[in-house]
């Protein structure tokens, strides 16, 4: 099985890129909603026809008897939900990924955790989410379907990525 549809994956072309993939690989194709906040729980479906018995489910799973049923994206109001939570439970480990490795950024990165905190609904945020989107759908489109190389992502240089997608 492959997923063929994340609801979180705003890009769209991730979820393209699979489902081309597990067309021309014969693979059974399922969704997920890699839920993080609970209004997006169950934004996507898939329908297993099975009895209700974990064994009959894995089988039916396994010799493709599942269809993908509902398949809704993640709106922006929901990712920037998904931010907060996120921040609230990394932002340690954000802080220390800079002091190691942009130090002269680590003033800018606790001045911006702490603004979205204190206002994550502001008009800043929710257009910084807009341009974000966009910028990550450009680079997406770049790796998934024009064979641009992938493993700069690996480095998590922005120096490295910022050129990749403003090309």
């Amino acid at each position: 099985m492959i997923e063929v549809f994340n609801s979180n994956n705003v890009d769209r072309y991730s979820n393209l890129r699979a489902y081309h993939f597990a067309k021309a690989n014969r693979l059974i194709e399922v969704a997920g909603s890699d839920s993080h906040v609970a209004s997006t729980l169950g934004r996507c479906i898939n329908l297993v026809d099975s009895e209700n018995n974990l064994d009959d489910v894995l089988y039916a799973l396994r010799h493709g008897k599942v269809t993908v049923s509902e398949t809704g994206y993640i709106t922006s109001r929901e990712m920037i939900e998904h931010a907060l939570y996120k921040i609230e439970n990394s932002k340690e480990d954000i802080m220390i990924y800079f002091k190691e490795n942009h130090p002269h950024l680590t003033g800018v990165c606790r001045f911006l955790i702490n603004a979205f905190e204190s206002n994550p609904d502001s008009i800043v945020w929710t257009t910084a989410y807009k341009v974000a989107v966009r910028l990550i759908t450009k680079l997406s489109n770049k790796i998934n379907f024009k064979d641009q190389d992938h493993t700069v992502l690996y480095e998590r240089n922005l120096r490295a990525i910022l050129p990749m997608i403003l090309r």
